[in-house]
């Protein structure tokens, strides 16, 4: 076995490891690439085409297959801490009018709240987006609360 054929089975090895510790579905596409490359020394290929090999077959398999296997394993993604509020009821503790920031409670914690519309204290919002530390509310209908 020459140094090349080594070299290929150390990166091969080297971007399963970090494919292993990773799971990103990034590193498996070079480790089949470098695959090829030692396959094309094997063959008694040049150094410039095993490392043309690597490159084009690395590059080809990961823009033809990471979009189709990320999308199919179901990339998925949760919205956490304040993104979590999105969606959510809140109660006024403080009006809402035009240019003027009322408060808004939500889970205990009281928010700066803005929205398009007058909004009394106690009235029931749903929280449309974040800006900052302002909630984007808008009032809810007795009729459209949630259960």
């Amino acid at each position: 076995m020459d140094y090349y054929q080594i070299a290929w089975l150390a990166i091969v090895v080297i971007f399963l490891v970090v494919e292993v510790a990773t799971t990103a579905l990034t590193t498996v596409w070079f480790a089949i690439g470098a695959a090829l490359a030692f396959i094309a020394s094997l063959l008694g290929a040049s150094f410039m085409t095993q490392l043309v090999i690597f490159v084009v077959s690395s590059v080809i398999l990961f823009i033809g297959f990471f979009p189709f296997v990320r999308k199919r394993l179901g990339a998925r993604t949760y919205n956490t801490n304040v993104d979590s509020l999105i969606g959510k009821e809140a109660v006024i503790t403080e009006d809402i009018s035009f240019n003027i920031i009322g408060k808004a409670s939500i889970g205990g914690v009281i928010w700066s709240a803005t929205s398009d519309e007058e909004i009394s204290k106690g009235d029931t919002v749903k929280i449309l987006k974040i800006s900052g530390n302002k909630l984007i509310v808008k009032k809810i209908n007795k009729g459209e609360q949630q259960c």
